[in-house]
């Protein structure tokens, strides 16, 4: 869903700063959700932040 985001944004990229951010830790209700009950991985952080570049975003990080 991160891409689809980056789609959403992606007219807006020339007038933006977009930091991509990989602190998410489920608490709480989250093991309810299986979803959303699991930390980012380096891999998937990467992938979003290195597709973010390709897109053209000003990344600051």
């Amino acid at each position: 869903s991160s891409l689809k985001v980056l789609e959403l944004l992606k007219p807006f990229k020339d007038s933006i700063l977009l930091n991509v951010m990989n602190q998410y830790r489920p608490m709480y209700r989250a093991p309810e959700y299986p979803e959303i009950d699991r930390r980012l991985s380096v891999k998937e952080y990467t992938y979003i932040l290195e597709s973010a570049l390709d897109l053209g975003f000003n990344v600051i990080n």
